[in-house]
């Protein structure tokens, strides 16, 4: 059954200023919730673009070790190379003839 009209005014002047704040209370409440919710939106479409990238990076994530491997591999390769290319070079020849005698001896 529905209330009369006269309760209907007797709690909006009683509680008129509490239904106020109520209403200002839900208002922010939702306001603060449209917030909150745009910005789990936007940690959502962040959350999403690492997992692409992330899985971009394990598909294709063979490739840089590959490639350090086979650097260090022909580094070794002209590293050794350079070593025996120096060690197979014959010795400079002597252009000044060294003399057996202390420095300052009299070789006659």
């Amino acid at each position: 059954m529905p209330a009369p009209p006269a309760a209907v005014g007797v709690v909006a002047t009683q509680f008129g200023q509490q239904l106020d704040q109520l209403s200002m209370q839900g208002d922010d409440y939702r306001n603060r919730i449209a917030t909150l919710q745009s910005q789990v939106n936007l940690l959502k479409e962040d959350r999403n673009k690492l997992m692409t990238r992330a899985s971009a990076l394990e598909n294709g994530g063979s490739l840089p070790i590959l490639a350090v491997i086979s650097l260090a591999v022909l580094s070794g390769a002209a590293a050794g190379f350079a070593m025996a290319w120096f060690a197979g070079r014959p010795a400079p020849a002597q252009k000044v003839a060294l003399s057996p005698a202390p420095r300052g001896a009299d070789p006659a």
